[in-house]
């Protein structure tokens, strides 16, 4: 028995590790979203690992209520089939308002204030433009819940 669980942790392991690496929307968008977003190190190893762990979970719910309602394996393949449809929709909507917003801050040339902080208390506004002055990021964002986007997404998509 445990010869048994032992080769179908090692087979498991390698089937995920292979299906991560040739599939490139498992990891491009942690790295393009990082590096646009700045986040460090620990924040994308979470987020990588929460996505991951929704994306395997699912599919193993999924599996076991197939199971225990009994439900016949094509039936099974048509909901991951379902479900996959769905991951490569929000997908493209992920992209397309991503897209749109900077499209349309771009066109109108959108200014903003931003307020500093420094210790000791002292503190100063100051408008700028971004693809004119410089670059940086804003924590109220529309893109601050992309984190649950790329979790919702993952969770979606069969394994």
């Amino acid at each position: 028995m445990t010869d048994s669980i032992t080769i179908l942790t090692v087979t498991a392991i390698s089937i995920g590790f292979l299906h991560t690496i040739l599939g490139p929307d498992h990891y491009l968008p942690f790295i393009v979203l990082s590096q646009a977003k700045r986040w460090t190190l620990k924040k994308t190893m979470s987020i990588t690992f929460f996505c991951g762990l929704g994306h395997v979970l699912s599919s193993v719910i999924l599996g076991l209520v197939g199971v225990a309602v009994g439900i016949s394996l094509k039936k099974l393949v048509a909901v991951e089939s379902f479900r996959g449809n769905i991951a490569a929709w929000l997908f493209i909507a992920f992209g397309l308002v991503y897209m749109v917003i900077s499209i349309r801050n771009l066109i109108k040339g959108r200014k903003h204030n931003h307020s500093h902080f420094h210790i000791g208390g002292e503190s100063h506004s100051h408008e700028h433009e971004h693809h004119k002055e410089h670059t940086h990021i804003h924590e109220n964002d529309i893109v601050r819940t992309t984190p649950w986007i790329l979790f919702l997404i993952f969770v979606f998509g069969p394994c």
